[in-house]
């Protein structure tokens, strides 16, 4: 059985591929496909991301933001959550097997 592919370049994906990458980079794809302004890149799976959830263990502490969250039915407090998550993610190391990954894209990306 071959190696996970986590990493896509946007000529390899399209509006069918909604589940693999999330439907923001399928429809951007889709848009190269079709030959309309857009531009080079790539996108890493929701499998990636879920895998690195996992991994660094994230996931289970944003589980735990709500739960220590007073009042969820607030705006403000709803958006202090989504904060306190994003930033979560943001601090936490990228696993070396995903980094290397995104830096070869990267560096094939630069050379175009």
């Amino acid at each position: 059985m071959g190696e996970e592919k986590y990493v896509f370049w946007l000529d390899e994906i399209g509006k069918e591929h909604n589940d693999l990458v999330e439907k923001k980079c399928a429809n951007l794809g889709e848009i190269r496909k079709l030959k309309l302004p857009a531009p080079d890149g790539f996108a890493i799976s929701i499998r990636a991301f879920e895998k690195f959830l996992e991994e660094t263990g994230v996931r289970k502490e944003i589980r735990e933001i709500p739960n220590k969250t007073k009042d969820l039915r607030k705006g403000e407090t709803l958006s202090e959550v989504s904060t306190k998550i994003r930033r979560l993610i943001e601090e936490i190391e990228i696993p070396s097997w995903l980094l290397s990954t995104i830096e070869f894209y990267y560096e094939q990306l630069c050379e175009k």
